[in-house]
């Protein structure tokens, strides 16, 4: 079978040689049934056999080929098309020339409107995000 799919079988093809991280067991890809099943040589080479358990790291070590066999199937991948959204967030302060540059009771409007407003802003982008 050739090709790759969006089943994991896919990833390996025959005559792979596929080693369990956490036991060292390698095995050998022998058959690829259908879409989610393939068959192995469980112990292969001199590695001993070992229960594989879920969540077992899995990783092609190499690949087994005879004298004068022909090409391997070829696992070939398409990319998908990833997009992306981005939101702009404007929060806007307004203040008039006079006030920006008068000595008010309690101090200048100007920093306080960009603390208060960049405080709006902040929690708008946090809200937003986690909807």
């Amino acid at each position: 079978m050739s090709g790759a799919g969006a089943s994991s079988a896919y990833i390996f093809t025959v005559g792979d040689v596929v080693r369990n991280a956490r036991t060292g067991e390698n095995f050998l890809v022998t058959t690829i049934t259908d879409a989610d099943t393939i068959a192995v040589t469980p112990a292969y080479g001199t590695t001993a056999a070992a229960a594989i358990a879920a969540g077992d790291g899995l990783f092609i070590a190499g690949n087994v080929n005879g004298e004068g066999t022909l090409a391997r199937n070829v696992n070939t991948t398409r990319t998908a098309k990833q997009s992306n959204y981005a939101q702009i967030f404007k929060t806007s302060i307004v203040v008039t020339g006079t006030e920006a540059v008068s000595n008010l009771y309690g101090g200048r409007d100007l920093p306080y409107q960009r603390a208060k407003k960049g405080t709006e802003h902040a929690l708008d982008r946090i809200v937003s995000t986690s909807i």
